[in-house]
């Protein structure tokens, strides 16, 4: 059985193909899972990213565009964070985070309480826990009832 020979350069330049698509993909694909840590979704973000860099990927994002990309990927335990943030930006109050290490002090400087609960729910939270544990030793159960009432409840009447 004879062979045909392959042309090396063809060969070549569909691996270079599949290299460049693969990584744009790979940054594309790259989001902080639900149950997964911030570092972790940095880590990987920034890999992704020195991948493009080092195959001089064509469409490498620029540092605001990877801001944007790293921001709209954090998992919805963020999304009241991301809305603060962006409204903070529209609104002229808040300057946009310079690069992605920026944008994850940011993000990792934000108190979340189960999910996407904000530093002042997390004040509510807390202080409707004390107050019940407070006046309820003997019973651990109630302190998790008014903390989830709290979570629950957001007129200003359960504020403290």
């Amino acid at each position: 059985m004879e062979s045909h020979p392959r042309d090396s350069s063809a060969t070549q330049n569909g691996i270079e193909f599949l290299d460049h698509r693969n990584a744009l993909n790979a940054y594309n694909r790259v989001h902080q899972g639900q149950y997964k840590s911030l570092g972790d979704y940095k880590k990987r973000f920034e890999l992704a990213v020195e991948a493009l860099e080092a195959i001089e990927h064509p469409n490498i994002p620029v540092e605001g565009a990877r801001v944007s990309h790293f921001v709209e990927l954090l998992n919805g335990n963020y999304n009241e964070w991301k809305r603060d943030l962006m409204n903070g930006i529209r609104q002229g109050r808040v300057e946009p985070p310079a690069n992605v290490t920026a944008d994850y002090r940011l993000a990792s400087s934000y108190i979340l309480v189960d999910g996407s609960t904000t530093a002042a729910g997390h004040r509510e939270l807390v202080a409707n826990a004390f107050v019940t544990k407070a006046t309820n030793k003997d019973s651990r159960r109630r302190v998790v009832i008014a903390s989830n009432q709290a979570k629950t409840r957001r007129s200003p009447k359960t504020r403290l």
